[in-house]
């Protein structure tokens, strides 16, 4: 969310107004995550959906339509979304199953708990 809030005090004085949006999402990327998984080649996604974040995210500030610019940052917001999506599931993948029980709960417990995340 701290992504979305940055932005929108350039776009929007409320930043309240996008995001259901933003929240709508993240639905999306976690579906398309679960089933293109096993199509995709793994580089090749994370590295498209980086890029894709990548340049919409500065590009929705120098777009002068806010139309477009909510567009363009909720379309970062989904690539962000999924390439987390993506990283999360394939670097756990590479650990054997006694790290990645450890590994999986301390994520969640870190996206759910405020004492773990960067962000405060």
């Amino acid at each position: 969310m701290g992504l979305s809030y940055g932005i929108k005090s350039a776009i929007i004085p409320n930043p309240k107004i996008p995001l259901p949006p933003n929240i709508l999402s993240q639905l999306p990327a976690t579906l398309a995550t679960i089933f293109l998984r096993g199509k995709l080649r793994r580089k090749d996604t994370v590295a498209g959906l980086a890029l894709l974040s990548g340049i919409c995210c500065p590009a929705s500030m120098f777009v002068r339509w806010k139309g477009l610019q909510i567009a363009l940052e909720i379309v970062s917001f989904f690539s962000t979304h999924a390439t987390f999506d993506f990283l999360s599931i394939y670097t756990l993948e590479l650990f054997p199953t006694c790290f990645r029980n450890s590994a999986v709960s301390l994520v969640r417990q870190g996206r759910c708990s405020p004492e773990f995340s960067a962000q405060r």
